[in-house]
């Protein structure tokens, strides 16, 4: 480098203008180095890093994963079968045609038999206005009752006098494989072989729990016989012994000399 020139840059270096330069330089530095931070904002405090996290050691329990609840399977409700309805059960009753009536003879075979069929021997009943006629002197008379039902328990046939008292009572008799059919055979010698031409009689089917269940007059009647002195005398011999009277009581005198009893039967006689 050339000598002089190095000179001249150090003489002005190191001189008082140089000095005075320099610190010039460097007070406006430091103005402009002051004003900078002035203007540049405080920075805002940074938040501590997070502390380390220590790893559990426990064994995390896995979450059941909730099972889906069951459908509910419909059930359908059993079909109600209609409750029937229950018939009432009717009262007893003899049915509309449910009377029969027969006697046999004193010397039938078929006397005493237990049958709702009349034998071939028997005498049926005749219907005769209000009352039912059976033909006596026999042996048993039989009457057959149907009902609509069963023959009820004590069952029973009440038999009436002529003045309507209670004369005696007989049950009813029901048959085998005819559980409805109830009967019974009567043998009473008053009724079946009276002491009178007709006897009237009044025959019932009661039961305590029903009362009266059926009632009709029945005659008991022997066969019409022959009039005593004419056909139209309307004079009937004795019942028991079929004697005419001794003398017509249609004509007094004759009458009042026969004796007021004897004048009607001729095998009778007070007379001296």
């Amino acid at each position: 480098m050339d000598t002089h020139l190095y000179c001249s840059w150090r003489k002005a270096l190191t001189g008082p203008r140089f000095a005075r330069f320099a610190a010039l330089t460097l007070l406006t530095a430091l103005l402009l180095s002051a004003c900078t931070l002035a203007a540049i904002p405080a920075p805002s405090p940074t938040a501590p890093p997070p502390s380390p996290t220590t790893p559990s050691t426990a064994t995390s329990v896995p979450t059941q994963t909730a099972l889906p609840s069951p459908s509910a399977t419909f059930i359908p409700s059993p079909t109600l079968e209609p409750t029937p309805t229950q018939t009432a059960t009717p009262p007893p009753a003899i049915l509309q045609d449910g009377f029969d009536a027969w006697c046999v003879p004193g010397d039938s075979p078929n006397q005493g038999l237990v049958t709702s069929k009349m034998p071939s021997d028997g005498g049926h009943y005749k219907q005769v206005k209000d009352a039912v006629q059976l033909t006596v002197p026999i042996g048993s008379c039989t009457f057959v009752y149907t009902f609509n039902q069963p023959v009820p328990t004590a069952a029973q046939l009440q038999i009436y006098d002529g003045l309507d008292h209670l004369a005696y009572t007989l049950p009813l008799t029901s048959l085998d494989g005819q559980p409805n059919i109830g009967l019974v055979t009567l043998d009473n010698k008053l009724m079946l072989d009276p002491p009178y031409w007709s006897i009237t009689f009044r025959l019932a089917v009661f039961t305590s729990a029903n009362g009266q269940l059926w009632t009709s007059k029945v005659v008991f009647k022997r066969p019409t016989p022959v009039a005593c002195f004419d056909p139209n005398s309307g004079i009937w011999p004795d019942p028991v012994t079929g004697a005419c009277p001794a003398a017509d009581p249609r004509e007094p005198e004759l009458c009042r000399k026969a004796n007021s009893i004897s004048c009607y039967f001729k095998n009778i006689h007070t007379e001296k």
